[in-house]
């Protein structure tokens, strides 16, 4: 197995590993503590992101270009990365801690809507979980190290056994009949305590030493424009993810909100695919363009849009027919019917962007990030208004409506400049390999819901049946609009597989 295939996998098994525990430990947290505490603890990471985004300056993706491609070369500049790095991101956590800790208060006060938590719990709430969650700043630069020297079963053991701990010792608390700031602490726990472990593992490559924080000049002098432009680009983008969750926690109960980015949180926790994929190529290709193999760097991007493009559709899909069973158990019928469509419409979205990210990735490893820039920042301007007209009007359908033209804006704009300066390709081409995946997909999954609905039954077994017999007839498909190359790949992978229990036999 390559490395970048190992990557690969080590993203998809600590992506994966937490998502059953997350969904009972919400139903603990919804049924034990109430609506606007589960709304509560998601303003904090909508919150979290936006901060920690945009505080990063560019320096994790940096970081990674550069150890990734130099490592190898000059072990002492990529210590002089990792100590510039850990300096701004330390100076950006005490700033932005004071700040968490001072406007909590108005935050509360003028712009959440509760409905049965008293204003001084949610605002201790707030507190705790705002200022623990930032240790996520540092923290993503030893992930961003983990991904340059393209070690990331380190970063996704450490993500999940803590994710494991935070989700199952939810559970247990609530259990044993533990209150609200019983789970604060805990979830402020598993903030902060993956530093040291990282610090632990990162001693395996690089000294204790090189992790104190110290500006060096000729780093910040050499990395400056790349980092100021990704800087713009993540900022504008997280700004993009977070909006409709801003949006909903002014203009609704914060208890909508909670339900809606719970089922958000887990759309894009369905994305695990493609961003085990995305991950896992960045590196790659940063290191194909340093080595200036252009014809191997666009012979890999083919290969994983590939699986990306025709890997997505049944994980996505999956959601729609699981989630009125699902949802029904974590909070209740009514909830589960409302939230149906608004989800559907996320997955929708979610699939758009999925075929985008690796064109993204690609613009950013060739050092031309501004396409990115440029395209999540007229973006925005649209969307603004956009969002908050759909929810006023829609509620949360117009949420995920929203989500949908977003990035069909970037379809318009970004992809024929990806195609142009990145990857010697018409844009109706790369247009035309995601239409015929979509209409694929509309014809097997659609056509299998619409049977559902006209049989009026929504059972486990009904929705599982469709479910796979769409899947069955998918996959079928699939496998005659692939490339040549792929399946000839898929197929060899296939025959070691199954020539393995033979040779373990013998």
């Amino acid at each position: 197995m390559t490395r970048l295939s190992k990557n690969i996998v080590y993203n998809l098994a600590g992506q994966l590993s937490t998502l059953i525990l997350g969904f009972v430990a919400v139903k603990f947290i919804f049924g034990r503590l109430g609506a606007d505490v589960l709304g509560i603890i998601y303003l904090t990471a909508a919150l979290n992101a936006l901060l920690v985004v945009a505080l990063d300056l560019g320096v994790s993706s940096t970081t990674t270009r550069e150890v990734s491609a130099w490592f190898g070369r000059d072990p002492a500049y990529v210590r002089d990365v990792v100590r510039t790095g850990s300096f701004f991101y330390w100076s950006a956590f005490l700033v932005s801690a004071a700040g968490v800790y001072l406007a909590a208060p108005w935050i509360v006060h003028n712009w959440l809507n509760l409905t049965s938590l008293a204003p001084d719990v949610a605002v201790r709430m707030l507190r705790i979980l705002g200022v623990a969650s930032l240790f996520a700043l540092p923290q993503s630069l030893y992930v961003s190290l983990f991904k340059g020297l393209q070690r990331m079963q380190y970063n996704n053991a450490v993500d999940a056994g803590y994710a494991v701990l935070k989700q199952a010792g939810t559970i247990a608390i609530l259990s044993a009949g533990g209150d609200v700031f019983h789970v604060v602490y805990l979830f402020a726990a598993c903030f902060v305590l993956p530093i040291p472990t990282y610090l632990l593992c990162a001693s395996r490559f690089l000294p204790v030493r090189a992790f104190l924080p110290r500006l060096v000049p000729e780093v910040f002098r050499r990395n400056r424009i790349f980092a100021a432009k990704l800087t713009l680009q993540t900022v504008l983008l997280t700004l993009h993810q977070q909006l409709d969750r801003l949006v909903i926690s002014k203009l609704m109960p914060v208890g909508l909100l909670g339900y809606y980015s719970f089922a958000y949180s887990n759309v894009r926790k369905a994305n695990v695919l493609q961003n085990a994929i995305v991950t896992a190529a960045y590196p790659s290709f940063c290191e194909l363009f340093g080595k200036q193999d252009r014809r191997e760097l666009l012979a890999r991007f083919r290969r994983l849009q590939d699986l990306v493009c025709f890997g997505m559709v049944p994980v996505l899909a999956l959601i729609p027919f699981a989630l009125l069973p699902v949802f029904t158990y974590v909070f209740n019928a009514r909830i589960a019917a409302q939230l149906h469509l608004p989800v559907t419409l996320l997955c929708v979205g979610f699939y758009l962007m999925s075929t985008l990210r690796l064109s993204q990735v690609l613009a950013t490893a060739t050092g031309q990030p501004e396409i990115n820039v440029l395209a999540n920042f007229y973006s925005l301007l649209l969307m603004l208004p956009v969002t908050a007209v759909a929810i006023c009007l829609l509620g949360l359908t117009g949420a995920g409506l929203a989500v949908i033209v977003r990035w069909l804006f970037h379809y318009v704009y970004a992809v024929p400049r990806y195609c142009k300066r990145c990857l010697d390709l018409s844009a109706t081409a790369w247009y035309w390999h995601v239409a015929r995946v979509l209409l694929l997909a509309a014809g097997t999954y659609g056509t299998m819901w619409f049977l559902v609905t006209l049989e009026g039954r929504f059972s486990v077994l009904m929705l599982s049946q469709a479910y796979l017999a769409a899947t069955v007839l998918f996959l079928i498909g699939s496998y005659r609009l692939l490339s040549e190359e792929l399946r000839r790949i898929l197929a060899s992978r296939v025959q070691l597989w199954l020539a393995k229990p033979v040779e373990s036999a013998q």
